[in-house]
């Protein structure tokens, strides 16, 4: 998947018009980070959950806390679900100014 990809939200009509706000993607590197996770609470990969559909907001959520997921209301989902959401755009330029000041390295020569 490239890094301009989304990773889909499993919502139905009635959610997407009970909360509007709430996303029905995720950027992919997002949900990338937090992969492992995602392998221990359903056995598959991001790329296979993504091929499949994607997941439900709550199996998001624990998925994104690195945490195995237990049931929450549909509204605690999507308040939380923003919330990550938010903290991480929030979060993002941050992680962009951190990696431009990472010295680059360059490979070591090989003599023969």
């Amino acid at each position: 998947m490239s890094a301009s990809s989304l990773f889909p939200l499993v919502v139905d009509r009635d959610r997407s018009l009970a909360f509007p706000e709430t996303p029905t993607a995720l950027p992919w590197p997002l949900v990338a980070a937090h992969e492992n996770q995602a392998l221990i609470n359903h056995g598959q990969s991001i790329i296979e959950l993504a091929e499949n559909g994607g997941i439900e907001w709550s199996e998001m959520v624990a998925v994104l806390e690195d945490r195995p997921w237990h049931w929450m209301s549909v509204d605690e989902a999507a308040e939380r679900l923003e919330e990550l959401f938010a903290d991480w755009v929030f979060m993002l330029p941050k992680q962009i100014q951190a990696a431009a000041q990472k010295p680059m390295t360059t490979p070591n020569k090989v003599s023969l």
